[in-house]
């Protein structure tokens, strides 16, 4: 009986290949993957405003501007840029950095909002949206 030495050039070529794809696969899943877990920066920069607009709200029943709720509107992070909400504090509004940042070029100088969808019994609700973000770079917290 005759015993085999080692792999066919076949055998050898239908592993790369196999290789191949599932590289070709798991690279972009990574890399959204990647820029998920760093706008959650963003997502936690929401919170710590989300959080003091609640307090308002609780006392005042009522939004209040940025200034009367009083958090540091141009307090910035690795990627926020910057919070901003309109005249009320109803929408939240938080921006990634631009160029020069490691995002990727479709998520920079993109909006997350947070948004109170109700204020029942003094408790506000918030949903986070995406404002110009591509849905496939909202952190798990924001689906």
């Amino acid at each position: 009986m005759k015993r085999q030495q080692g792999f066919t050039l076949i055998e050898l070529m239908i592993v790369v290949a196999i290789v191949g794809i599932l590289a070709a696969i798991a690279v972009p899943a990574y890399q959204d993957y990647m820029t998920r877990s760093k706008l959650s920066e963003v997502i936690l920069r929401l919170d710590e405003v989300k959080t003091a607009v609640s307090d308002y709200y609780s006392y005042h029943q009522a939004f209040g501007s940025a200034t009367s709720v009083g958090f540091d509107t141009g307090a910035t992070g690795k990627y926020v840029s910057g919070v901003a909400c309109g005249s009320t504090c109803g929408l939240i509004t938080a921006t990634t950095k631009g160029s020069g940042s490691d995002l990727p070029s479709a998520a920079q100088g993109k909006t997350i909002q947070l948004s109170a969808v109700s204020t029942a019994s003094g408790v506000v609700v918030w949903k986070c949206k995406a404002g110009t973000m591509p849905a496939k770079y909202l952190p798990g917290s924001c689906k």
